[in-house]
């Protein structure tokens, strides 16, 4: 499915062959990037090296609007037959609810609807599809949300899980860890005692250091005698309730 929503997504970059049509995808490409939305993605970040992109332009009536965009190396590799997630095209999608809609009449407008969703289920395996309209709730937490971070590289490539499957809670130490170089964790590690029983699970753990992070709930709700067993095993254990790593945890995954 990735590779088909590439290869349907790369179609977009195709030029028009009639010349009325290509003068109106040049139109509505530069009206795009000058809209609201657009500009919104720009300024979070989530439209990484958006200018230096190849963009293509597509649109369903007056209401929906396609834009898929790939650098020219990406796009090499893609024609080479060995593309990447890295070189996966970034695409926006953008509806206009009010607007000027030559689509008046109600099942026209389900209609449209109806096709925009049966493209978007191939489009959407792509690691950079934004589709929404200018002044959505909640866009700007996305630039801080773990999958803008994993997209643009926060992220190093040997940690291999999904980011996004770490709590909320801890994504800003995730984050801080990633950057200073440290290895890979363990998400949603569970901590066994002499009994092999589960007595606490790490949200992040490194068992060859033994050394966890908590949720900061589980600060209160882990009493004194299962910390102590922790520690007795050997584990040294944090909470994620500040907003910066402890040095003492960054030196603990501090790369010999």
């Amino acid at each position: 499915m990735e590779r088909l929503a590439g290869a349907l997504a790369i179609s977009l970059l195709a030029p028009l062959s009639d010349a009325a049509a290509a003068q109106a995808e040049k139109e509505g490409r530069q009206a795009m990037r000058e809209g609201a939305f657009w500009q919104q993605l720009e300024e979070y970040g989530l439209l990484q090296d958006g200018s230096s992109a190849r963009w293509g332009y597509r649109s369903i009536g007056s209401d929906i609007q396609f834009m898929a965009g790939m650098s020219n190396e990406a796009l090499k590799r893609w024609m080479a037959g060995d593309p990447t997630r890295e070189h996966d095209p970034a695409l926006v999608v953008q509806w206009n609810p009010v607007g000027d809609s030559t689509m008046g009449l109600a099942d026209e407008k389900q209609m449209v609807w109806h096709k925009l969703w049966q493209v978007l289920n191939l489009l959407l395996p792509l690691r950079s599809a934004w589709v929404g309209q200018a002044g959505m709730p909640d866009l700007a937490s996305l630039a801080k949300g773990a999958l803008a971070a994993s997209f643009y590289g926060v992220f190093p490539k040997n940690w291999e899980f999904d980011a996004t499957d770490v709590a909320a809670e801890v994504q800003p130490w995730l984050q801080q860890l990633a950057q200073h170089g440290a290895p890979p964790p363990e998400p949603g590690y569970e901590l066994m005692d002499a009994d092999d029983r589960v007595f606490a699970e790490a949200e992040l753990a490194w068992p060859d250091r033994k050394v966890a992070v908590l949720m900061p709930s589980d600060q209160d709700g882990l009493d004194n005698p299962d910390r102590e067993k922790m520690t007795g095993m050997g584990w040294t254990v944090f909470v994620a309730s500040s907003e910066s790593v402890p040095d003492e945890l960054l030196a603990l995954l501090k790369n010999d």
